[in-house]
Formats: C-alpha cells, structure tokens, sequence
C-alpha cells in the first residue's frame, strides 16, 4: 500500500473535490493511463457520473493533447498604431 494511498477519498466525491485534481488527471492520463486511474480512482469515477465535470476534463484533455489547441497570448501587442 502506499503512502498517499491512505490520504485519498473513498467514494464518491464532489465536482469541488474533483476539479483540484483534474488538470494533474489529464496529465498523468497522457503520459500513462494506468497510473492515472490508479493514483486518482475516484477523480476517474466521478467523470463517469458527472457531465459538468466531464465537460472540464474532455476541453482540458484536448488542449493538452492537441499543443495547437493551446491558448496563445495574442501577436502584435495591444494594437493601435
């Protein structure tokens, strides 16, 4: 068992108790799915019952998967002349 594992949730939680956790999800989920869902069982879970939360991860998920989906600080400054 490991250590952090004693400090996680059991059952099921929030939208407020999952959204802290849904950006490092999407990341660790993209680098190994396995790990993911075994280190944030319950952040998995709740995206199965949730379709507000579920909207957050698809939108976070594309952006990070997709790097031209990505926000950019628009070019050319504040305009003007």
């Amino acid at each position: 068992m490991y250590a952090l594992d004693a400090l996680k949730p059991r059952g099921p939680i929030s939208c407020g108790q999952c959204e802290p956790d849904l950006g490092t999800f999407v990341e660790l989920e993209l680098a190994d799915v396995a790990l993911a869902y075994r280190w944030y069982p319950v952040v998995w879970h709740h995206l199965w019952t949730c379709a507000a939360c579920l909207e957050q991860y698809d939108l976070l998920y594309l952006s990070l998967a997709d790097p031209e989906l990505r926000l950019r600080p628009p070019s050319g400054g504040r305009g003007g002349s």
